[in-house]
């Protein structure tokens, strides 16, 4: 019971909200987490905003545990990545959209959708925001691709750079970053037209 009064909650937060972003919770930075000499040698490597992110390699597990990685943009000619958390009511409030556009819109251009849930990270402690983020896609609706925060591997090469959730981009399929960040909710038909501009500025 004091579950579903949590989620039922965070919808009704989600409609009496004003804004159309929430600030970024701190996230872990690579210096907290366990990595190995390797990643410890090579930060020149890492971007320095979302926009020169090119060929973007990540590994980790969507909602249900199956193994997730980069190679998934190659299954499309774009695809769009929309950053929320389970706490941010104008990230609950665009899911449907979201969702709409991957089953209608968006197979017919060829572009896909996959979400990171920045809460839910992949081997901590995350069962409530996994349930959450689950409860979530499921009263929204939506089948779309959503995967864990792996703090290791995306941290310095894509979170450190979020200012507020949503925050969604679009990249080809090679992983390379395609026009500027989108941050803040977005309306079906905004995403369609920003997604028609990404679509445009790849057949230039």
């Amino acid at each position: 019971m004091k579950r579903k009064f949590r989620i039922i909650l965070v919808f009704v937060l989600a409609l009496v909200m004003l804004l159309s972003a929430c600030h970024s919770r701190d996230l872990p930075s690579n210096g907290d987490n366990k990595t190995s000499a390797a990643d410890s040698v090579k930060p020149s490597a890492y971007p320095k905003s979302l926009g020169e992110i090119k060929s973007w390699k990540f590994s980790t597990e969507d909602i249900e545990g199956n193994h997730v990685d980069e190679s998934i943009f190659s299954e499309a000619k774009l695809t769009m990545v929309n950053i929320w958390a389970t706490w941010c009511g104008p990230c609950i409030a665009e899911i449907p959209h979201i969702g709409e556009l991957a089953k209608n819109e968006f197979a017919d251009m060829n572009i896909q959708v996959m979400g990171i849930i920045s809460d839910a990270e992949l081997g901590g402690d995350n069962e409530i925001a996994v349930d959450n983020a689950k409860y979530i896609l499921e009263a929204s609706g939506v089948s779309y691709l959503n995967v864990l925060f792996n703090s290791p591997d995306m941290y310095e090469s894509l979170l450190k750079f979020v200012g507020g959730y949503p925050t969604t981009i679009f990249m080809d399929s090679q992983g390379n970053v395609v026009g500027s960040e989108i941050l803040g909710m977005r309306s079906k038909e905004a995403f369609l037209e920003e997604a028609q501009q990404r679509l445009n500025m790849l057949n230039d």
